[in-house]
């Protein structure tokens, strides 16, 4: 019997994630170019993916509800609400799978109580694997746990930390995240398994030519609030835009009116509504490098500017923490990782034109290894040899 891939979505809105969802088919297709795949999300996402997926890549799409609507506006956090809505996500799996025979399943958007759902139920039900995919949900979970003893018993962290049964996986999708969570839930160890980030080969561009008699552009790309580090970027601009960088703000803006934060240095500012993805490769295409002041926070996260920064060849200027310290150690240099707020000053006082120049070859070397090494075709054949 045909065997079946089901990639189930069940929280991304109408634009998130969609770079990494078509990688992920991609790659998907890649590593088994015979089976069944079905990608299921919202109306609204599955109307903004690339419709090409459908025919090229042979991929059912099938539009379900995600989480938010089965909450009706209700907190995720409590188990009250959302134990009943991971319910109904399971008898949307149930559906899908009804009559196939399933290789694997893979769930997007897995808090604590879906995965509690889930992986109670999987093993029962199907003789697959069962993939939970990371994007922040560690992050989260970090900068805020709820004291109440049955919230936190349902919470990401809490339900990681009691493990997972066998055929089921916690998908991490960046180097360093798995020995950084190995810290927090060792019984999870096992059932970490690291799939680096796709870098979508439709997005690859060509290196741009960098000429010293002009600025050096310098963007920020992503969603452009405090929370991803935007203020700090920001106090960069003001203090060196001018005939040595311009600054490029490349994303939506999540500013709100009481972060009090000025836009002066700025020569490109960040959109006001979503940023069409065409918008924003033709933006990333005019710049030199990405700067990112990472909070402490992103340590838990598999960044997706980071994966623009490899799509585009973008050098990057970007806060230290664990996963780029391993991407670092796996590929070599890819641009200056710095400390602090006080080395990124540092850096854009002292770097000049010619460092660039000097180091331009080697940095784009790299970038072009990495995102070779996570092109759809290398990473089908890792995921070909982890799912049998």
């Amino acid at each position: 019997m045909k065997k079946t891939i089901l990639l189930i979505d069940i929280i991304s809105h109408e634009t998130m994630h969609i770079p990494f969802n078509e990688g992920y088919i991609r790659t998907m297709r890649s590593a088994f170019p015979d089976d069944e795949i079905i990608f299921a999300a919202t109306a609204g996402h599955i109307d903004n993916m690339d419709q090409n997926l459908t025919e090229e890549f042979n991929i059912k799409m099938v539009k379900i509800p995600n989480l938010r609507d089965l909450l009706k506006g209700k907190s995720p956090h409590s188990p009250f609400f959302s134990l009943p809505a991971a319910k109904k996500c399971w008898s949307n799996v149930q559906t899908l799978a009804q009559g196939r025979s399933i290789r694997l399943a893979s769930i997007l958007g897995s808090i604590g109580p879906v995965i509690h759902t889930f992986s109670r139920k999987w093993n029962k039900s199907y003789s697959g694997e069962l993939h939970f995919i990371q994007h922040d949900q560690f992050a989260r979970v970090n900068s805020w746990r709820s004291k109440n003893p049955i919230i936190k018993y349902f919470d990401y962290l809490s339900v990681l930390r009691r493990g997972l049964p066998e055929r089921q996986k916690l998908i991490v999708l960046e180097l360093g995240l798995k020995e950084m969570l190995s810290k927090y839930a060792p019984k999870l160890i096992p059932s970490i398994l690291t799939i680096e980030h796709p870098v979508l080969e439709s997005e690859w561009l060509l290196a741009k030519p960098f000429n010293s008699s002009e600025p050096i552009n310098v963007g920020f790309v992503g969603h452009c609030g405090k929370g991803k580090g935007f203020d700090k970027f920001l106090s960069l601009a003001e203090k060196f835009s001018g005939d040595k960088y311009k600054f490029f703000a490349i994303g939506k803006s999540n500013i709100r009116p009481e972060d009090n934060l000025s836009l002066q240095g700025l020569t490109v500012l960040p959109s006001d509504g979503y940023l069409p993805r065409k918008n924003f490769i033709d933006l990333l295409n005019q710049i030199d490098i990405i700067c990112l002041p990472l909070p402490v926070n992103q340590s838990f996260v598999s960044s997706g500017s980071i994966i623009d920064a490899f799509a585009g060849l973008k050098p990057l200027i970007i806060t230290e923490n664990q996963s780029l310290n391993a991407i670092q150690d796996k590929y070599g240099e890819f641009g200056k990782i710095v400390k602090n707020q006080d080395e990124l000053d540092t850096f854009f006082d002292e770097f000049s034109a010619k460092d660039f120049i000097d180091n331009m070859q080697k940095w784009q070397s790299t970038l072009k290894n990495i995102r070779k090494f996570r092109s759809e075709k290398e990473l089908g054949k890792v995921i070909a040899q982890e799912v049998k």
